[in-house]
């Protein structure tokens, strides 16, 4: 396992402190993470950050300024409008043009408040919400598809393509991750894995894709969506409940996970730990890590690492660039 002084702090990915939970994070079509806050829950903009560039990059007017950020959001590109964002305002579903700020339309309303979002190819929109129902929405006004399986709150959701097929995996509370064909809306496999299902991601591999489900208290499951095969169990995933699929420097994929205290890194076709980061508090939870640039969001900010290169750490000849201390010697606020 690497040692921990390879990471230092790059920098507060959203300088200042927020007082309130008013905050959705979503992937650029360039891949890079964004994240839209409402610092005050009476704000009329919404604050969008590319948070590996640590910059304000624009401003969203919002719609109702007694509604809060609460959930999920999602950006994708479309012919007609350039660049757009969707966010859920509590269980309103609603578009604006990234570029000007300025609303396009409401989608709709999805009962109960919304949890998790993801981009279709269409481009289409689906949610998922505390009312167990997953809807997929065109980006026009009108009534959703409902897709039935779930029991309870729906969490995450995460979308794949196999072979030229696109199809999407739902997980949540009732412990279930569905994976569902998008052509006809009917389900084409479960996984019961015995516990809240917190988050899911994407693994593709040389001739196949993985899903991975972070689960309370029984951490990573890496799941076969052709199989049904539940084949992976990665050291000390236990710990974990929040997992994103990333690249180191070199552009090679790693697993990485947090929830219940250290931010953990592992080579996917290992299941020893690559990396283990410390972190003083429980609720990390790991945004994206790109080219090893590492977003956290953490009980107190928002944080931007990043791995140092072997050559720079151990008396390797060189130093590090810039006023920036490695974290083993000066610790980021978290």
């Amino acid at each position: 396992m690497t040692d921990f002084s390879r990471w230092r702090l790059r920098h507060e990915a959203i300088p200042g402190e927020f007082p309130y939970s008013v905050v959705v994070w979503c992937t650029a079509p360039d891949g890079s993470p964004r994240v839209a806050i409402r610092a005050e829950p009476y704000d009329e903009q919404i604050a969008v950050w590319d948070t590996e560039a640590g910059t304000r990059e624009a401003d969203l007017i919002a719609r109702d300024r007694q509604l809060w950020l609460e959930g999920a959001s999602a950006c994708f590109t479309t012919g007609d409008n350039g660049e757009v964002m969707a966010i859920a305002e509590h269980s309103i579903l609603g578009l604006w043009d990234r570029t000007t700020g300025r609303p396009l339309t409401i989608l709709g309303e999805h009962p109960d408040g919304i949890n998790a979002m993801a981009v279709l190819p269409g481009p289409r929109l689906v949610t998922c919400g505390d009312d167990s129902q997953v809807l997929i929405w065109d980006l026009t006004p009108g009534d959703p598809v409902a897709l039935a399986g779930h029991r309870e709150e729906v969490e995450a959701a995460a979308v794949f393509t196999h072979d030229g097929v696109t199809r999407l995996a739902t997980g949540g509370y009732d412990g279930l991750v569905i994976i569902w064909d998008l052509a006809t809306g009917t389900e084409v496999r479960r996984f019961d894995l015995g516990n809240f299902v917190l988050s899911l991601a994407v693994l593709p591999r040389e001739n196949r894709v993985w899903l991975l489900a972070g689960c309370h208290n029984t951490g990573i499951h890496r799941l076969d969506p052709d199989t049904g095969e539940v084949p992976w169990q990665a050291e000390r995933s236990d710990e974990v409940e929040h997992v994103v699929v990333g690249t180191d420097p070199s552009g090679q994929s790693r697993v990485v996970g947090a929830g219940l205290g250290d931010v953990l890194i592992w080579d996917p076709d290992q299941p020893e730990l690559e990396f283990t980061i410390p972190m003083p508090d429980s609720l990390t939870y790991p945004v994206s890590y790109r080219r090893g640039v590492l977003t956290l969001r953490t009980p107190n900010g928002w944080q931007c690492l990043e791995l140092v290169p072997e050559d720079l750490v151990d008396g390797g000849g060189g130093e590090p660039d810039g006023d920036r201390d490695l974290i083993a010697d000066s610790h980021p606020r978290l």
